[in-house]
Formats: C-alpha cells, sequence, structure tokens
C-alpha cells in the first residue's frame, strides 16, 4: 500500500493498493498540494488532475497523460516529463527548473509566470502555449522547441515573457520573428537584438 499525502498538513489524500506508482490511472483524482517527491509516476495517466501546489520535484512522469491537469504554482524542480502529453495543462506559477521536456507536448498549455531554469525543451512542442511574464533563464535549447511561431499569442495582446542574456546569446539566431513579437518585441527591438546578437 502507498499513501500519497499533502505536502502542508501531512494528510492522507490517496491510498494506492500497488507495488509502485508507475502506469496507474490517476485521472480526475484531487491531489492538492500532494508531496510525491523522487517517484517514478511513469506512464500514468493524471488527466484532469489537480495538483495544484504538489511537490512532484525529482520524479519521473515520462509518457505520462496530463491533458488538462493543473499543475498550478507546483513544485516541478528537476521533474521529468519526457514524451509526455501535456495538452491545455495548467502551469502557471509552477517552477520547472532543471526540469526535462524533451518530447513532450504542451499544446495550449498555460505558462503564465512559470519559472524555466535551466529546463531542456528539446523536441518540447509549445505551440499556443500561454507564455505570459513567462521567466527563460539559461534556457539554451528554447530554439530546439517546436511551435515556437504560436508560442505565447494571446487574445489580449503581448505575453511579454522574459529571455536572459545567456538564452539570448545561445538561442536568438534561430527564434522566429513571430515567437518574438508574440512575446512583446517590436520589429525595431527584434532587429536591433539580431544586429548585436546574431554575429
Amino acid at each position: 500500500m502507498i499513501q500519497i499525502t499533502c505536502r502542508n498538513t501531512g494528510v492522507v489524500l490517496l491510498k494506492v493498493d500497488a507495488a509502485d506508482l508507475t502506469g496507474l490511472d490517476l485521472s480526475g483524482v484531487n491531489l492538492f498540494a500532494a508531496h510525491i517527491v523522487q517517484q517514478d509516476l511513469s506512464g500514468c495517466d493524471f488527466s484532469g488532475a489537480n495538483l495544484f501546489e504538489a511537490n512532484l520535484s525529482g520524479s519521473n512522469l515520462s509518457k505520462c497523460m496530463l491533458t488538462d491537469a493543473n499543475l498550478s504554482a507546483a513544485c516541478l524542480v528537476s521533474t521529468r516529463f519526457c514524451d509526455a502529453t501535456m495538452v491545455s495543462t495548467a502551469l502557471a506559477h509552477a517552477d520547472l527548473s532543471n526540469a526535462n521536456l524533451s518530447g513532450a507536448n504542451l499544446e495550449g498549455a498555460d505558462l503564465e509566470r512559470a519559472y524555466l531554469y535551466r529546463t531542456n525543451l528539446t523536441d518540447c512542442y509549445i505551440g499556443r502555449t500561454r507564455l505570459r511574464e513567462t521567466i527563460f533563464t539559461l534556457c539554451p535549447t528554447l530554439h530546439l522547441a517546436r511551435g515556437l511561431e504560436t508560442a505565447g499569442k494571446t487574445q489580449n495582446g503581448h505575453g511579454y515573457t522574459v529571455l536572459d542574456l545567456r538564452t539570448l546569446r545561445s538561442c536568438l539566431p534561430h527564434l522566429p520573428d513571430p515567437f518574438l513579437i508574440n512575446i512583446g518585441w517590436s520589429l525595431e527591438e527584434i532587429a536591433a537584438l539580431r544586429e548585436a546578437y546574431c554575429v
């Protein structure tokens, strides 16, 4: 028997009658503020699950189904999401430092005010993601993400996303203009930055 507890109160949120947590159907479950650190959750179905403020740091969520799941304000430090399906997943205010999103599908995900530090975005699909005050710091694989042309585009204007200097130096020559416009840059700013960095 495995117990999943609340990180704040220690209250048991879920009891699982299984030897491990891999491949489970946890769709729609309420795991608000759950403490699931350094666990193998690969292949689980978390579709529509509530993981708001959950601590999943160091866990393996590779090939998980996370469509419409709520991971807002979650601690996802060093969490693996390789080849995970994260369509329309809520990740607002989430900490994705050192997370591995390689091959994941984040189409339509909400990354408002999410923090991505050293996050691996290789072959990650981020088309139509909501990027508003999102912070990319030391993310040299940003340009290797797919769907950049539509990332950050919102109905209410641009997202004003932050790219730090090291990310710019690594990625700017390969970032498409539509992406930079969607995150709040003017054509004049793009031209000036390309002249400065694309040498």
